[in-house]
């Protein structure tokens, strides 16, 4: 290694290292606005999906006690009203 080699080894050292502090404070700098942003978004959209689970929900539901409603209404015409198996279907 040449004289100047040596001696210009440290200032590239230290220009890197001061390179990586700042690289570091605006990468922390960017970081926080953006997990701050982020946290906004992501509870909306948590919000949005409870709303939508609920509405999905609610309409299962309204198919579910119609097909019982369905299912109770023919028991009961059977029982009742002497309605046979083939009678269901016409």
């Amino acid at each position: 290694m040449s004289c100047m080699q040596k001696s210009c080894k440290p200032m590239v050292d230290t220009e890197l290292m001061t390179s990586w502090v700042c690289s570091e404070q605006c990468v922390m700098g960017y970081l926080v606005p953006y997990a701050v942003m982020r946290m906004c978004v992501c509870r909306s959209n948590i919000r949005k999906a409870h709303v939508s689970a609920i509405i999905f929900a609610l309409s299962q539901s309204f198919l579910f006690f119609a097909y019982a409603a369905i299912f109770t209404f023919a028991t009961w015409l059977i029982i009742n009203r002497g309605l046979n198996f083939e009678d269901m279907f016409k």
